[in-house]
């Protein structure tokens, strides 16, 4: 009874027994030739003997010798095996499950099973039994064989799926731990007294045209003792824009409703300016200097004996003549001006008051243009000698104020 000679790996997938030295050269081409082509188109050791007589340039007579020891016949005549190709091409687990399907189906010479004792059975098969067990597999059909790799392929896709699901269990069971865990707990103190607001809080305020300062004291005033938070330059930013903005403006308007009711008819101020807006209203109206314009009125208020509770609107009223008088640098007394314009205006209406009806003039006429009832220039205007030779009435300036 001859024994199974081993195999040795010259190759990837590639083996050859000890006895192919004993092979003429041939011979050995062929079965190189018939181990490169098995091993490029299936796992089960197959090739064409056609394809290898024709890659060598042999005839098949040359190659009979092969065929009892090195290759195994199937029932197609041109199709042959590599001799225990599977035994060392399988992996150890389809070998064995390999072996366990001879077992069942009652092959003579199948893979001897262990004992007990984890000894191998003492009386090994020969080298034809083996052969003769593979070539009568293949003569009952392929039917085992087809079945074993599917269950093969069944078995690896199981494996796969199962490693699949361990891994995504334990992806899923390392996110529940991180949850238990929870983010790390940060400390909540009120707003220290120190704190001060970053370049982004003083942009924010810029892009929402409110005070910087009156925001901070808005918040400090909103979180007081009792507020407590852990990123305190975050709750100023989300106060920024949500609340802030509106709390200073019902600030601003009830500071404005209680110096409305604390108003009282007085003179004007030794300190009083325009507010801003005063000032951009007499840039628009075309002063140029807002000093002297400012003094002009001081000057006018003081003449006057003005009394007022708002002196901004007076300032808003006085735009209507300011200007003139102002550009034009008179440097005259408006009140003196005035009382001086209204004598003059008394007398030409009482000269007028004189005269005959319909007559206006030299010929005979009414005049052109009425003298209005309105304070007129007094540069413009002299004590009229001839008033039917005064027919221009149109030197009414408004430079002045209009009282």
């Amino acid at each position: 009874m001859r024994t199974r000679e081993p195999f040795i790996k010259i190759a990837q997938r590639i083996y050859y027994r000890p006895k192919i030295g004993r092979l003429t050269p041939v011979e050995r081409d062929a079965y190189f030739c018939s181990l490169c082509v098995a091993g490029e188109t299936n796992r089960d050791g197959d090739f064409s003997l056609f394809t290898v007589t024709r890659l060598t340039g042999t005839d098949v007579d040359d190659l009979q010798g092969l065929i009892p020891s090195l290759w195994e016949p199937t029932p197609d005549e041109d199709i042959f095996t590599v001799h225990d190709w599977l035994d060392w091409n399988l992996s150890a687990e389809e070998r064995e499950y390999r072996t366990f399907i001879y077992s069942m189906n009652g092959a003579k010479g199948g893979r001897p099973a262990k004992t007990q004792d984890g000894e191998t059975n003492p009386e090994p098969n020969s080298f034809r039994d083996e052969t003769n067990l593979d070539s009568k597999l293949k003569a009952d059909g392929k039917q085992n064989e087809s079945k074993t790799k599917a269950e093969l392929r069944i078995k690896k896709k199981e494996l796969r799926i199962k490693k699949k699901n361990q891994e995504t269990n334990n992806n899923n069971n390392n996110l529940l731990r991180a949850r238990a865990r929870g983010k790390p707990k940060t400390t909540e103190t009120t707003l220290p007294a120190d704190w001060q607001p970053t370049e982004n809080h003083e942009q924010k305020c810029l892009q929402l045209g409110i005070s910087l300062s009156e925001a901070v004291e808005v918040f400090r005033d909103w979180a007081g003792d009792e507020k407590t938070s852990a990123r305190w330059n975050q709750t100023f930013a989300t106060g920024l824009n949500r609340w802030i903005p509106q709390e200073i403006l019902k600030r601003h308007e009830a500071r404005d409703a209680a110096a409305k009711l604390s108003r009282v008819m007085c003179p004007l101020p030794d300190d009083w300016i325009p507010n801003g807006q005063g000032e951009n209203l007499a840039i628009q109206a075309g002063i140029r200097d807002i000093t002297s314009a400012v003094q002009a009125f001081r000057d006018w208020t003081k003449a006057k004996a003005v009394l007022s509770a708002d002196w901004d609107a007076q300032w808003r009223t006085a735009l209507r003549w300011l200007p003139d008088a102002v550009n034009r640098g008179r440097g005259r007394n408006p009140a003196d001006e005035l009382d001086k314009a209204a004598a003059e205006l008394t007398a030409l209406l009482e000269t007028r008051a004189t005269q005959p009806a319909g007559r206006g003039t030299e010929t005979g006429h009414r005049d052109d243009n009425p003298p209005s009832l309105l304070p007129v220039d007094p540069q413009t205007i002299s004590p009229p000698e001839t008033p039917q030779n005064n027919n221009n009435h149109n030197t009414q300036d408004f430079s002045e104020p209009p009282f």
